[in-house]
Formats: structure tokens, sequence, C-alpha cells
């Protein structure tokens, strides 16, 4: 259905379905290199797509990648996880005027018990 087709007012500056990218592809790779410590990466992309009030988005890709360290102390189970989005560097906006970082670390520890 386009948005010219809908019940709603002529003016409305946006119609969420028509923002979308016509495609998107998400992928994952994880792969155990040592004892319980495992590397991942993974990779999203969107196609070009219009944006709020006839600007177009360009189409981008992204790859993160990781590495993830399972370990145990006394009664507890932890994980310890470093990561890199946006490994490349990719200048790309996800919402019109909003520029998506160009890296992102992290360092997450966490727990079961």
């Amino acid at each position: 259905m386009n948005a010219d087709q809908t019940p709603y007012d002529a003016n409305f500056t946006y119609y969420l379905p028509e923002l979308l990218p016509k495609h998107k592809v998400k992928a994952l790779a994880r792969y155990e290199a040592w004892k319980d410590g495992f590397l991942q990466v993974s990779g999203r992309y969107a196609s070009e797509r219009p944006a709020q009030k006839g600007e177009t988005l360009d189409a981008y890709f992204v790859v993160d990648a990781g590495l993830e360290q399972h370990f145990r102390l006394g009664l507890f189970n932890f994980t310890a996880a470093f990561y890199v989005s946006n490994l490349l560097g990719e200048e790309y906006q996800e919402i019109a005027g909003y520029n998506m970082p160009r890296q992102v670390y992290g360092l997450r520890l966490s727990t079961k018990f």
C-alpha cells in the first residue's frame, strides 16, 4: 500500500512503511577460537531508502567485531567481552540528519549465578 492510498492526512510528512529500506540483511559468524573464547563478526546492510520530507538516505554496510571469554571464579560464571561497532568506519545515517559514530568500542563484564 502506498501512502497516497491510506486514510491518513495528506499533509502528514511521512508514512513509516515507505521509509523502510527495500533490502535489509544481517549476518553473524561466531567461532570458538580457543577454549571458552569466541571471535564474532557481524554485518548489516540496508539499501537506499526515502526519508522524511523528500530526502534520500544512502545504502550502507557496517561490520562489527568482538572477542568474548567465558570463565568461572568460585560459584560464579563470568563473561568478559571486547567489541568494536562499525569496524571499518562507514559514514552512514539510520535516521535522516543523525550521523552514526565512526567506531564505538566497548568492554563488557557479566556474570551468571
